[in-house]
């Protein structure tokens, strides 16, 4: 299980996006690990490139929120993925 600090310890830019707001973008990218508390699951972080994480969730994320960026490209690789 991760923490919040260990993302960080990577020594890579630490990016948060919603549940399911970059799904289509970061299929194919291996999932590096996943937290979760008294309520269940809270995230998971992937690593698309040596130096970003994106961590996807519901609570306890951390990072710069990506979600405004993020937004008009999730909407075209799901327009790929589905075609």
């Amino acid at each position: 299980m991760l923490t919040r600090k260990d993302l960080y310890n990577y020594g890579a830019r630490v990016f948060y996006v919603g549940y399911c707001d970059a799904e289509a973008l970061l299929n194919g990218c291996d999932r590096i690990g996943a937290n979760g508390g008294v309520y269940g699951w809270n995230w998971s972080a992937y690593r698309p490139a040596h130096d970003i994480i994106i961590n996807t969730g519901y609570r306890n994320m951390t990072g710069e929120d990506a979600r405004r960026v993020t937004r008009d490209y999730e909407k075209q690789a799901r327009e790929i993925f589905n075609n």
